[in-house]
């Protein structure tokens, strides 16, 4: 999916290709930081919370979730504030 979008950017004439591939690299890097975290997190804290009491998770890992959704809205209104047509 991602590569279709990605393809889709270029062949629009939207984005450059350096762009793609560097929004690609960030994005595997972010992937690979959260995996890593979450294996680290569950490692050391075990799962001591429950969610629903369905699912466990480490304190460690609800707290990246909330704060990579918390810094991904943060970017959205900086990028709304700072650019005259941003979407």
């Amino acid at each position: 999916w991602a590569a279709l979008v990605s393809y889709s950017r270029i062949y629009l004439g939207v984005h450059y290709s350096g762009d793609v591939f560097c929004g690609a690299l960030v994005g595997i890097f972010s992937a690979w930081l959260s995996w890593t975290v979450f294996k680290w997190s569950s490692h050391r804290w075990g799962n001591r919370l429950k969610v629903r009491g369905e699912i466990s998770l480490p304190p460690l890992a609800i707290l990246w979730i909330v704060g990579s959704m918390a810094l991904t809205f943060l970017f959205i209104v900086v990028l709304y504030l700072v650019s005259d047509n941003p979407f």
